[in-house]
């Protein structure tokens, strides 16, 4: 599992304002299981969405003719997935063919767009699975903090904070014992 955090400058608006705070993974939807069991309490019938590289947009939704790739860059629209595509798209992709997509550009997201590309690089697919960053008994993270104490607080492996990549090393039986839980 892997974790890509950017803080924002300004807190979290209601309007899905996730375009820099996101929670990726392989859109693989065998491989969900700690993200949305474990992670975000999440039933099964609740997809993840996809985030995708904005030039390859078309080839795996259905966009219609009068809109732009770049329209869907705050996953709050909608889109059919390519039925050729739903198969590679099983996480992100709803029961009734659709997903909430976010579309990622060098322009409105360099870092992302420089991750996505690099999944397609390794994978042929440039998608990643994109969810807020928080388990369900907590709001969305909102600083630097708060990021470490979700990352430390469920069994992601990985935290990457702008060009950090943190690991978590597995705890020995003694060193849990050493822990001292403090509130953030």
């Amino acid at each position: 599992m892997y974790m890509e955090i950017q803080i924002p400058k300004a807190p979290l608006l209601a309007i899905k304002a996730c375009l820099n705070m996101n929670n990726i993974r392989m859109s693989d939807v065998d491989r969900i299981t700690i993200l949305g069991k474990m992670i975000k309490m999440r039933e099964d019938y609740r997809p993840f969405a996809p985030a995708i590289l904005e030039e390859s947009a078309r080839e795996y939704f259905e966009i219609p003719e009068q809109y732009e790739a770049n329209m869907f860059s705050f996953m709050n629209m909608v889109l059919k997935v390519r039925s050729e595509k739903q198969k590679s798209l099983g996480a992100v992709t709803h029961v009734d063919g659709s997903a909430r997509v976010q579309t990622v550009s060098s322009t409105n997201n360099r870092l992302f767009n420089n991750l996505i590309a690099s999944f397609e690089k390794k994978t042929g697919v440039p998608v990643l699975l994109n969810t807020s960053f928080n388990n369900n008994y907590e709001p969305i993270v909102d600083s630097i903090n708060d990021s470490v104490v979700c990352f430390l607080t469920t069994q992601l492996n990985y935290l990457c904070i702008g060009n950090y990549l943190i690991r978590k090393r597995p705890l020995k039986s003694e060193g849990v014992m050493r822990l001292i839980p403090v509130l953030p």
